[in-house]
C-alpha cells in the first residue's frame, strides 16, 4: 500500500472515529434533555407540602382530590386512604398530603393554592381577558385599594430668579372588593368511581374549569358592577365612540381615541365577537385586496385580536349591534382572594334551570360546587376604547 493510500485510510479512520464520538455525544445530550423535560418541576410550597407537582398534570391533582372526596362521601380520612390506594404516583402523593394538611369544614374544602393556580391557568383559553395579559394581583383580605393619578404633576419653563410654580398631581383610588363567583357541575358517580385513569380525571377537571371560566370571561368584558358582579371593560371605559363610515375608519378611530388621551400605543389588545372578526376578514379594497390581511395571524393594526362570543351581537334598538374593545392591557387588573372552595353533594335536589330539577340520589350523580372570589378593574378609565353600533356581517 502506498504512502498516499495509508494517509487516505488513516483519514477515513479518523473521520469514522470522530463521527462515532459526535453521535455518542449527541445521543447523551438528547437523553439528558429528555430526562430533564420529564422531571417534575421544582418543589411547590404551600398546603400540599414539599412533594412536587409535575406541571404536565394541568389540574389533574385538583380533579383527583374532588374524586376522592366525593367517593369518600366527605370523609377526609377515607378520602386520604382512597387517594393513596388509587394513585401510586407523584400526583397521588400530593393529593394524599393535601388531605392530611388541608382546610376542611362545612362539607367542603379549600383547594390548595398550587392546585387552584393550575386550574385558573386553564382558564386562559376560555377567558380572553386573562389570555390577553391582564395582571393578576393578590387580594388576601377581600379588599384592595389601588392609588392612581387622575392628572399628572405639571412642569413649566421659568425665567431667572422667578419662583417655580407649584403643582400637585390630582389623585384618586380604586377599591377592589371580592366578588363571589360560584359554579355548579353535575358529574356521574360512575365517572367518579371508575378506574378510567387520566380520562376520568380530565373530565372532572374540565367540568370545574368550564363551570367558572366562561362566566368570568363575560364579567371581565361586560358586567356592569351591580348585583354583586365585577365591572368589566365596557363599563370602566369613558372612551365610547360610534362605529365609523367604514370598517377602516372605525379601527383608526379606536386607535386615535386612545392616542388623544395619551394612552401608550403599545401592549394593546382588541376584543370582538366572532361575527365582527369574520366580517373584517372579508373587507376588500376597490382593487379586491384585503384591507386587514393580518387577521390571518389574529392581528389587527399590529395588535393581537381576541374573539369572544361573550360580547353580544344583539344590542341596540334593532337587536343586531355589537361592540369592539381596544384595551391597554397593563392597566387591566384581576385581583384574586385566596384559592378555590370546593364542596360536593350527592343527595340534594338541584335546579338545573328552566324549571327542571334533578335529584342527585335518584340520578346517581354528584354536584360539585366551586367558588372563587375576585374583582376586575382598569386602572385608568381612558385605557380602553369602546366602539358601539357594530353591525358588520
Amino acid at each position: 500500500m502506498t504512502e498516499k493510500e495509508h494517509a487516505t485510510e488513516r483519514r477515513d479512520l479518523d473521520e469514522a472515529v470522530m463521527r462515532s464520538i459526535r453521535e455518542e455525544i449527541a445521543s447523551a445530550i438528547k437523553e439528558a434533555l429528555r430526562e430533564k423535560s420529564e422531571k417534575p418541576s421544582d418543589f411547590m410550597e404551600g398546603e400540599t407540602g414539599s412533594v412536587a407537582l409535575n406541571r404536565k398534570t394541568d389540574g389533574i391533582a385538583a380533579a383527583r382530590m374532588v374524586r376522592a372526596y366525593a367517593m369518600a362521601g366527605g370523609n377526609v380520612e377515607k378520602a386520604a386512604w382512597l387517594s393513596k390506594r388509587l394513585w401510586d404516583d407523584d400526583v397521588g402523593s400530593v393529593v394524599t398530603r393535601a388531605f392530611s394538611v388541608g382546610d376542611f369544614a362545612g362539607g367542603g374544602f379549600l383547594l390548595p393554592a398550587d392546585m387552584a393556580r393550575e386550574l385558573i391557568d386553564l382558564f386562559r383559553p376560555l377567558n380572553v381577558v386573562r389570555a390577553a395579559g391582564a395582571r393578576t394581583v393578590p387580594m388576601p383580605n377581600g379588599s384592595l385599594t389601588w392609588p392612581r393619578l387622575s392628572q399628572d404633576a405639571a412642569a413649566q419653563y421659568v425665567g431667572e430668579l422667578t419662583a417655580i410654580p407649584t403643582s400637585e398631581p390630582k389623585g384618586g383610588q380604586i377599591i377592589l372588593t371580592a366578588k363571589k363567583l360560584a359554579g355548579l357541575a353535575l358529574i356521574s358517580n360512575d365517572l367518579l368511581r371508575t378506574d378510567a385513569g387520566p380520562d376520568a380525571d380530565r373530565t372532572v377537571r374540565d367540568s370545574l374549569v368550564e363551570a367558572l371560566a366562561n362566566r368570568e370571561d363575560r364579567a371581565f368584558l361586560r358586567d356592569d358592577g351591580t348585583n354583586y358582579k365585577p365591572k368589566g371593560i365596557r363599563y370602566w371605559s369613558n372612551n365610547v365612540i360610534s362605529v365609523g363610515a367604514t370598517e377602516e375608519d372605525t379601527i383608526v378611530a379606536a386607535l386615535n381615541a386612545l392616542a388623544e388621551d395619551n394612552v401608550p400605543l403599545r401592549n394593546l389588545a382588541w376584543f370582538m365577537a366572532s361575527r365582527t372578526y369574520f366580517a373584517l376578514t372579508k373587507v376588500r379594497t376597490t382593487n379586491g385586496e384585503r384591507v386587514f390581511p393580518e387577521l390571518d395571524r389574529n392581528m389587527l393594526r399590529g395588535f393581537p385580536v381576541f374573539v369572544s362570543n361573550n360580547i353580544p351581537t344583539n344590542l341596540g334598538g334593532g337587536g343586531n349591534e355589537s361592540e369592539i374593545y381596544l384595551v391597554y392591557m397593563p392597566d387591566a387588573v384581576i385581583a384574586e382572594m385566596g384559592g378555590m372552595e370546593i364542596a360536593v353533594d350527592s343527595s340534594a335536589s338541584i335546579d338545573t334551570g328552566g324549571g327542571t330539577t334533578v335529584n342527585l340520589f335518584q340520578s346517581d350523580a354528584t354536584a360539585v360546587r366551586a367558588i372563587m372570589r375576585h374583582d376586575f378593574a382598569l386602572l385608568h378609565d381612558e385605557s380602553a376604547a369602546v366602539v358601539t353600533g357594530v353591525t358588520w356581517t
